[in-house]
Formats: C-alpha cells, sequence, structure tokens
C-alpha cells in the first residue's frame, strides 16, 4: 500500500530539511568527495569546448537546457580561471567598499529566519569578522564594470548562448566569496537565466531539475517569514514536489540554472571559494514596452514623412486599409474584429521598423550603468585602443553604426571594420586611417576606450575617484533597485537591466 499523500510529503519536508541543515551548517571538516553527502540524483553535465561557436556540446547546450529550461553544468566553460583567477581576495574586498556589495549572515540558531545583511563598505568587515558561530557570504554586483579581466570571463561564458552576440544579453556580473566550510545562502530562486562560475575551491550546489513557478521570486508565501534574506521555506520546497539534483562544480565549471529553478550552493572546505554569476538580461515585457514607447516617440516612427506633422493612429483610415468585407451592424457601441485588427497592425507597424528597433537596441543595451569616465592618455600612432572598464559597445553592421554607452556614431568605408574589430574583440588595431584617428578621438573623450596599456591602471584610477566620490553618492543611483534586504526588484536599475539576485 502505497503511503498517504499528506505522508509522503511530510517525508519529503524532512529529506529537504537535513540536506539543508548540512549543507549550511558551520563545519571544519572537509568534503573530499561528492559520494559522501550525495542525496540526489546528479545534474547533467556536457564538455565545452573553444571556440563555443564551433562546438557541438554547445550547440547540444542550447537547444537541449536552454531552449529546454534544464539546469546543466558545463564543464570547462572558462578553464583559465582555475590556474589564473582574475581577482584576489585582496582585490575584491577593495571593490567591496565602492560598488553595491552586501554580507549574507547564517546565525547559529536553527531558526529558518536567523539572517542578517550588513549592506555598503561594513559588509567587508562583517564577513571578515564572522565568529565561529556565523558564517557570512560577501556578495558584489557590477564588478565586469571596473575590471576587464572579469568583464572578458563574462564574454567567454555568455558566447555559449550566442557566441555573435554575448556582451548584449549581459547584464553583470556578481561575484560571491565565503571562506569556511558549508558557507551557504540557502535555497531561492531568480526571475532570469544565471551562470555560476566557479572559481578557488568547489562548490557543491542542489538545484532543482526544472522551473517551480509556486516558488517563484515573487510568491511571499514559499519564502521564510521575517527574514531580511529571501530564502525559501524547507516546506515550501517539500510541498512543490520539485525534483532536486545535486552536483559539485569545480573551478573552471560554470553550473546554468534557468529561470525559477531553486538553487543553493554551500563551500566544500574552508579555503575562498569564489562563485561568479555572470547574469542574463531579462527584462520585464513592461520594462521593454516602456522602453521602446519613450525611445520611438522621439523618433521619426511618430512623425508623419509627408508634411512633419505627429503620426496619428486614425482608426476610421485603418480598418479601411484592411479592405476587408464587414458585415453592416447596428451595434454602434460593439468592439468589432475590425477594430481589433486595425489596431494590432497599426502597432505591429512601429515594432516593423527595423531601423528603430536596431537604433533602439544599439542605444538601450549600451547604456553605461555605472560613471564613464574621461580617459587619461590620449591614443598614440603607435597604440591599440580597448574597451574601457564599465563600457558597453555594440557594432550594427546593417546600418553602419556603433553605440557606445548609448551614444551613436555614424561609420563610414574607412573606420567600420575598425569599429567591429573594437566591438567583437574588445580591442582594436591601430588607427591607421585619418576617419579611425577622429572616432577614436571621440571615443576616448566618451570615456568609452582607453589606451591598451592603460587599462588596468584606468580601472585603478576609476576605483580611486569612485571611492572618493563617497559611499552615498556612488550607491544612491542604485538604491532603488534594491530592498532594505539587499534584494532587488525585476525593474529597470542604474546597475544594470534587472539586477542580479543577491542569493547566488
Amino acid at each position: 500500500m502505497s503511503a498517504a499523500p499528506h505522508t509522503r510529503v511530510r517525508d519529503v519536508r524532512v529529506r529537504v530539511r537535513l540536506s539543508l541543515r548540512r549543507l549550511c551548517r558551520r563545519r571544519s571538516s572537509v568534503v573530499h568527495s561528492s559520494a559522501e553527502v550525495s542525496s540526489y540524483p546528479p545534474v547533467d553535465e556536457i564538455h565545452v569546448a573553444r571556440p563555443a561557436e564551433d562546438n557541438t556540446n554547445a550547440t547540444l547546450f542550447r537547444k537541449k537546457y536552454l531552449l529546454g529550461k534544464k539546469p546543466c553544468v558545463l564543464r570547462g566553460a572558462c578553464p583559465q580561471v582555475a590556474e589564473n583567477p582574475p581577482l584576489t581576495r585582496s582585490e575584491l574586498t577593495s571593490m567591496a567598499r565602492i560598488l553595491p556589495s552586501r554580507a549574507l549572515t547564517r546565525g547559529p540558531t536553527e531558526q529558518p529566519n536567523d539572517w542578517s545583511v550588513t549592506k555598503g563598505r561594513h559588509a567587508v568587515e562583517t564577513f571578515e569578522d564572522s565568529d565561529d558561530g556565523k558564517c557570512s557570504i560577501l556578495v558584489v554586483n557590477n564588478i565586469d564594470r571596473l575590471h576587464l579581466g572579469v568583464s572578458k570571463i563574462a564574454d567567454d561564458v555568455l558566447s555559449i548562448i550566442d557566441a555573435s552576440g554575448a556582451r548584449m544579453v549581459l547584464d553583470d556580473v556578481q561575484i560571491s566569496l565565503g571562506a569556511r566550510a558549508g558557507a551557504s545562502v540557502g535555497p531561492h530562486t531568480d526571475s532570469y537565466s544565471v551562470f555560476l562560475l566557479q572559481v578557488g575551491s568547489p562548490k557543491r550546489w542542489v538545484v532543482s531539475s526544472g522551473a517551480v513557478d509556486s516558488l517563484a521570486p515573487h510568491v511571499d508565501d514559499a519564502h521564510v517569514a521575517d527574514c531580511p534574506v529571501r530564502v525559501l521555506s524547507d516546506s515550501a520546497i517539500a510541498e512543490s514536489k520539485a525534483e532536486l539534483l545535486e552536483t559539485v562544480v569545480q573551478p573552471g565549471d560554470a553550473l546554468y540554472v534557468p529561470p525559477h529553478c531553486v538553487h543553493y550552493g554551500s563551500s566544500v572546505d574552508d579555503s575562498d571559494n569564489y562563485t561568479y554569476s555572470v547574469g542574463v538580461l531579462a527584462p520585464s515585457a513592461q520594462d521593454v514596452l516602456l522602453s521602446f514607447a519613450a525611445f520611438a516617440s522621439e523618433q521619426a516612427a511618430f512623425t508623419n514623412h509627408a508634411n512633419g506633422s505627429t503620426r496619428r493612429f486614425d482608426i476610421v483610415h485603418e480598418i479601411a486599409a484592411l479592405d476587408e468585407e464587414r458585415e453592416m451592424s447596428a451595434a454602434h457601441g460593439t468592439i468589432s474584429h475590425a477594430h481589433v485588427r486595425a489596431t494590432q497592425a497599426f502597432l505591429r507597424s512601429l515594432a516593423d521598423d527595423e531601423d528603430l528597433v536596431r537604433e533602439w537596441l544599439g542605444e538601450h543595451f549600451t547604456e553605461a550603468g555605472m560613471h564613464v569616465m574621461p580617459a587619461r592618455k590620449p591614443l598614440d600612432d603607435d597604440e591599440r585602443a580597448v574597451r574601457a572598464p564599465g563600457s558597453r559597445i555594440l557594432f550594427d553592421a546593417a546600418r553602419s553604426c556603433l553605440y557606445a554607452n548609448g551614444h551613436k556614431h555614424t561609420l563610414s568605408e574607412d573606420n567600420a571594420a575598425w569599429a567591429q574589430s573594437l566591438a567583437d574583440e574588445g580591442i582594436a588595431r591601430r588607427c591607421v586611417t585619418d576617419s579611425e584617428k577622429v572616432l577614436a578621438a571621440s571615443l576616448l573623450e566618451e570615456g568609452a576606450i582607453c589606451v591598451a596599456a592603460d587599462a588596468e591602471e584606468l580601472a585603478r584610477v576609476r576605483e580611486e575617484e569612485t571611492m572618493q566620490q563617497g559611499e552615498d553618492d556612488w550607491l544612491g543611483s542604485t538604491s532603488s533597485s534594491w530592498d532594505m534586504a539587499g534584494n532587488p526588484d525585476d525593474g529597470w536599475s542604474d546597475v544594470g537591466w534587472g539586477a542580479d539576485d543577491p542569493n547566488d
């Protein structure tokens, strides 16, 4: 005889609670293999070769896991970080004092809401001073905006999704640092796709096999009550009947987590453990519509080309333009199918304007999420330009334009190849033609590029200048997109289009 439904749910709840306690407890022993604590089936994994566009397994990932919205471990997603991590602990903690950051601390009790959050400059002190009864993780956002090495790593990881437009889909790179075995931020879900790249020591992850809508970030009842950190409750996970999987992610590997998949990680030893959370842009439909409408309202799409007057929605003429046979009706107050189709056709005419959509994509996907300061050094004839830290640059071959930090640059035959190499590779060859030099000078003045030899120095200069602005000035522009617990809302923000969840 099978167990009663409530008995099965209770058993699952107990299993989840024991698993969470095992993963999140503060312990000094080192876990040497996944077999020692494994209690769930393994996450699927594939090996990624480079370049991604020539990789059969990368194609498999896109078709089976990305489109299928299933989690997957990408072995060898970014192998260079295993031997040469781009950031040291001291560098990360220094950046944490000037970038949006917080320390998430699990208290010593068994109470599910025994968490605390420290934001801003004091987050580093909280993380460093955790005593034996507590366990903290330091979380820092927007690292890619100040560090070129991290930005390039994000490009490599996202090229698995879209080799031709990796930089276009990047939201930001968030780094979490744990330094004790068992360090975890608890189970949660995100509203967008995320790649969790492991750097430093390995990390154990538990993830659901697919989306669990009942545990989505906006479902308050699924989360622990009166808790400053957005963590899912044991009972909510159990009652959702989510199938949980488990894996150990090694340095250089990445775990792909689709939207609304439950996931939580745990450090397996006391060494420094970094997770680079590479967030994929996923703005809400409302955000897209509002942004595009605001942009289009300023463009020629809303102008009558015949006389320059404002374009209007003349529904009578729009219906007539459909050229359909319609039955005459005495129901003068009724919305007809013709009204609906005419309205759809009018709205579609705006979205079908390819030039308008291209320009909106270029300007809005390159808007700088942080203040971009002018470069210090002009570009000499024998020097090469690179994309400056914090800059977003996209090339549009169809319209022969370059977009940099929200600014449009019209190109010519003499500088288009130079601009494309800058956008695609992040570094351009030496300027040869006069038009290349003029374009480079303009980009330098805007702070979108800098001299290759001075790129890292420029990043340090920007860190120092940002520090001098004071924490209030720097974080003031981002505070609107973060609540008091350090949890983001899903709207536009000044630090990226759809901020990363702080729990990864």
